[in-house]
């Protein structure tokens, strides 16, 4: 992942043309979502590849907030996490939904077994590492702390895993948002304290219809899921048979499937995937880019990366952003 084929500036980049002294910092749950909001002009950019937080700049040293958050969250993961109680609010929307004989959703809530990160990365348990960075990383580099503008682009990306794993009608949805809502608002009262001037937008990138079984429950009939002959590896076998082409012609997902076919066929289109984008390389050298500069309490009680002091929301950081622009995606 990298911002080669970016195209055009993002905000971090127009302030440092205008303020080379400024910083653009990005931290997100999602690569794309740090790379995307930081651009190509990025003195620190930090996101999660699925067991800890990595960067794309090799050359830049390493923040020992990063060092202090990768600790605190692998001893995080590797112990079990009780689930959340759903406030009446959510109760009510937790109304398990049949997806297989095997498998319901709507009623979950955020239970998780030891050393299960990819439960982790779907729970507002991630959302609330990134801000725990994000605060440290403030801290860390001064942000703002000097006549400079300084912009740290902050990537919240539980939600969009819950939404897309279980719809966002079930209860699991109900209790991201109200915990991504406290724990944002943990991190601005943080900002609130510092007494320093600070503007933030917040934008998110879209929404979702709720998953089909949800959705005929409530009426909708003709509510159904995907015809799997409809995937891109099928309707490429089509393609392919009617042109007579050869390897893969189609690069693309699918909804999800559950079951040992599934792993087989995703396994399958990651390998065909891999040879279409080697072959892809020799078109990419042809068309060269141009590059611009250098290449529910879920608040994470128990990350600490400052020394001492547990992140419990916070609040007890002394953590300045003067005029720092927080982002939120």
């Amino acid at each position: 992942m990298s911002p080669l084929h970016l195209r055009v500036p993002t905000l971090g980049d127009l302030l440092k043309q205008q303020s080379p002294q400024s910083l653009n910092v990005a931290v997100a749950g999602k690569d794309r979502a740090a790379v995307m909001m930081g651009g190509h002009n990025v003195d620190q950019r930090w996101y999660w590849d699925g067991k800890t937080f990595t960067t794309d700049l090799k050359s830049a040293a390493v923040p020992e907030t990063i060092n202090k958050a990768k600790v605190a969250i692998a001893g995080a993961i590797a112990v079990p996490q009780a689930g959340l109680n759903p406030p009446p609010f959510c109760q009510a929307k937790s109304t398990p939904a049949a997806v297989s004989p095997t498998l319901s959703v709507g009623a979950g809530r955020f239970a998780r077994a030891a050393g299960d990160a990819k439960a982790f990365r779907a729970s507002p348990e991630f959302d609330g590492a990134v801000l725990a960075i994000a605060a440290g990383l403030i801290q860390e580099l001064k942000l703002g702390q000097d006549a400079a503008t300084d912009v740290i682009s902050v990537g919240l990306s539980a939600t969009d895993y819950i939404g897309h794993g279980l719809g966002p009608g079930g209860g699991e949805m109900c209790l991201q948002l109200l915990s991504l809502d406290r724990n944002l608002g943990d991190f601005f009262n943080v900002l609130d304290r510092s007494g320093i001037d600070y503007t933030v937008v917040l934008t998110a990138d879209h929404g979702g219809m709720d998953i089909p079984e949800r959705l005929r429950s409530k009426g909708v009939t003709d509510a159904a899921r995907a015809d799997p002959a409809l995937t891109t590896v099928e309707v490429g076998k089509a393609i392919a048979a009617k042109l007579k082409l050869s390897g893969p012609v189609l690069l693309g997902i699918w909804p999800e499937m559950s079951g040992s076919t599934a792993r087989s066929r995703r396994q399958t289109a990651h390998e065909q995937s891999v040879k279409q984008l080697r072959s892809l390389k020799r078109i990419r050298k042809s068309r060269p880019f141009s590059r611009h500069g250098r290449s529910s309490d879920f608040r994470f009680r128990r990350l600490r990366l400052t020394s001492g002091r547990s992140s419990s929301a916070y609040g007890r950081r002394s953590t300045s952003s003067d005029r720092a622009i927080c982002t939120s995606h």
